[in-house]
Formats: C-alpha cells, structure tokens, sequence
C-alpha cells in the first residue's frame, strides 16, 4: 500500500483570511461588440403580429447557436432594416440602434429590443479536474466561478500561478498573472 504526504495549507483558498468586505472597480465591463461574434436579436411591441419578422431564426450558425453573425465588414443583416453597423457598440448601443430604426421608419411603435451574446465563453485549461470551454449565459463570470465549473484546481496545482488572458478590443490578447493566496 502506497502513501503520500501533500501540504494541504497549499490547497485552502484565500490563507489568513478575516471576515472583510472585497472592494471592487466600479468600471464599466460592458463587453464591446466584435467582428465574429454571434448575437441573439429579440424584438417585442404591444402588436405581437408586427414583431414576427424580426424575430425569424437567423440563417447565421455557429457550434450549434443560430443568431446573427457580425461578419468581417463589422455588419449584422437585420431583417427590413437591412445592413446595420454593430462592431464597436455595446449591446445597449445596438439594442438603442435597432429600436431607433424600427421607429423611424414606422415599422414599431414603442419596441423593446433585447441584445444577448450566443458566443459568451470561457475556456479554463491547465491543473483543473476538467479542462473545458464554458458557455456563459448571463454574460458575466468570475475567476472563482470559472475554475469551479471546471471541476476546481487539482491538489498539484500551484495557486499562486495562475494566469488570465483576455481579449480586448481589436482582438489584442493581455494577460495577468495572480495567485488565489493573494488576497
């Protein structure tokens, strides 16, 4: 029979932690909208009959999500409003577009338009249970939450090594090395 001695101090989470409040950046995350990405559209107005044919399945496939594609122009073809610029805005900005359009030109009177990311994912390789690509449905993740949907770190892994890498606007990659026993 085998045995093994690991330091489990090097396993906890958050050493010599105290009951305290995390302060955070009150910044702005809104994500940017970019070439390739897969949008979900949704229009709604007190005449569900107008609201139908902007809300047809979107002939634009990716792994299995229908939606809108932001092709290479940075334009989404939007049903009777035609070739519309969504590179650059925020799903507010677009969602703000739309609506103003459908406006405009008559087709609605007071439409709630409602913009979601089909393509929101995270991918967590390295020392966890389960390195995987994680789909994100509210748009929004944590490190903590990203790590424990892959199964958590191993015991091996080193927890003051980890590395983020993220992609900004214009597609550049920037990364930041933390550890989980520095805060």
């Amino acid at each position: 029979m085998f045995t093994s001695c690991v330091n489990m101090k090097k396993a906890i989470y958050f050493n010599n932690i105290q009951d305290s409040t995390i302060l955070s950046k009150a910044e702005n995350l809104e994500p940017v909208i970019q070439k390739n990405d897969l949008l979900s559209i949704s229009v709604s107005s007190l005449n569900p009959d107008a609201t139908l044919i902007f809300n047809v399945p979107n002939s634009s496939t990716v792994s299995g999500a229908s939606g809108y594609l932001v092709n290479q122009d940075g334009l989404i073809q939007f049903p009777l409003l035609g070739n519309i610029k969504a590179d650059g805005l925020t799903k507010k900005e677009l969602r703000d577009t739309i609506a103003k359009g459908l406006i405009d030109k008559k087709f609605l009177l007071d439409p709630i338009v409602s913009v979601r990311y089909l393509n929101f994912k995270v991918t967590v390789l390295g020392e966890v249970a389960h390195p995987t690509v994680i789909s994100v449905e509210n748009e929004k993740i944590t490190l903590l939450e990203a790590v424990g949907m892959a199964g958590d770190l191993t015991i091996e892994a080193k927890r003051n090594n980890v590395m983020v890498i993220r992609e900004e606007e214009g597609g550049e990659k920037k990364n930041k090395a933390i550890g989980f026993n520095q805060y």
